[in-house]
């Protein structure tokens, strides 16, 4: 598996689950979710999409996040809404979320 960071999360290359895919992994889902002007977000996950051809995109939300400490409900509700909004601007990337409990299992959100 290749790794590298990116602003607003991981570029990861060749996983199991995605094999010669490239997956951006956005870390931000309270921000996407509820903040007005996500322009610079969108720039770089654009980057992403065009530059270094990823095809997919997972909004991670996870249970000890201390950039968006809230509850768990709010948390997977963000994640939602935060997928609805990434889906906006790229309707052909296929864009999923997940939440990673507290066993740092993740399962994709909404099921």
């Amino acid at each position: 598996m290749k790794m590298a960071y990116q602003k607003g999360g991981l570029w990861v290359k060749s996983m199991p689950w995605a094999p010669e895919r490239h997956v951006l992994i956005v870390l931000m889902d309270g921000i996407l979710a509820s903040r007005d002007n996500i322009e610079e977000i969108a720039r770089s996950i654009n980057i992403s999409v065009n530059n270094n051809k990823s095809t997919r995109i997972f909004v991670v939300g996870h249970y000890d996040c201390r950039g968006n400490p809230v509850d768990e409900k709010t948390h997977r509700e963000h994640i939602i809404m935060a997928v609805k909004r990434l889906r906006t601007y790229w309707p052909t990337v296929e864009i999923a979320g997940l939440w990673v409990n507290s066993y740092w299992q993740a399962e994709v959100w909404p099921k």
